[in-house]
């Protein structure tokens, strides 16, 4: 998977984050990162809840909403998105 991940970082030039949703968390798997000065934190081995995070975020949304984990839609803050758009 290294390889892969390497090859999409050199091409697009950006940081890599690799996880998956442990319940309703993110579990980030592995990081690539890029060249560029500004970099994004490394958050390996610490969960967050999914809708907490932007990669969370993501995952969440390849999800229909019967196949949501439970806690997948909690709402940390007023402005949390509660509703998807179609």
């Amino acid at each position: 998977m290294r390889p892969h991940l390497d090859e999409v970082s050199d091409a697009l030039g950006e940081t890599i984050h690799l996880a998956r949703l442990d319940r309703s968390d993110t579990a980030p798997l592995t990081t690539r990162k890029s060249h560029q000065h500004l970099r994004a934190i490394n958050r390996l081995g610490r969960q967050a809840p999914a809708p907490a995070e932007t990669l969370g975020k993501a995952l969440l949304t390849e999800r229909a909403d019967d196949e949501l984990p439970p806690g997948a839609t909690i709402h940390l803050a007023h402005w949390t998105v509660r509703t998807r758009s179609t």
